[in-house]
């Protein structure tokens, strides 16, 4: 999945809170707050993780597997949700931080 920019929508005084959401006449969608979906990373990686032991514990390597390519959508999904948040230094620290301990227990 390519990453995308982040659209920026001005001159709405409405703040959208994560769920169904259409702007105009374009076809609806899932609007995803990132200060709402921050605690789904840890699930979402964790879900990946046991999915991809699982196809390896069979003997198949995760790219040949069903599960195995569920994980890597997990993975996407995760990254499209983190690039959702706008971080301060700090926060971008602790996200930082939390990605390479995932990476090392993978």
């Amino acid at each position: 999945m390519a990453k995308r920019k982040i659209a920026t929508i001005t001159g709405i005084e409405y703040a959208a809170r994560t769920g169904a959401l259409r702007i105009g006449s374009d076809w609806p969608g899932v609007f995803l707050r990132g200060d709402e979906v921050m605690h789904w990373w840890q699930s979402l990686d964790l879900a990946a993780r046991e999915l991809t032991k699982l196809c390896k514990q069979a003997g198949a390597k995760p790219e040949a597997c069903a599960l195995g390519r569920a994980a890597q959508e997990l993975r996407e999904l995760n990254r499209l949700l983190k690039s959702a948040v706008v971080f301060d230094e700090e926060h971008d620290r602790i996200a930082r931080e939390h990605d390479f301990a995932v990476a090392r227990r993978s």
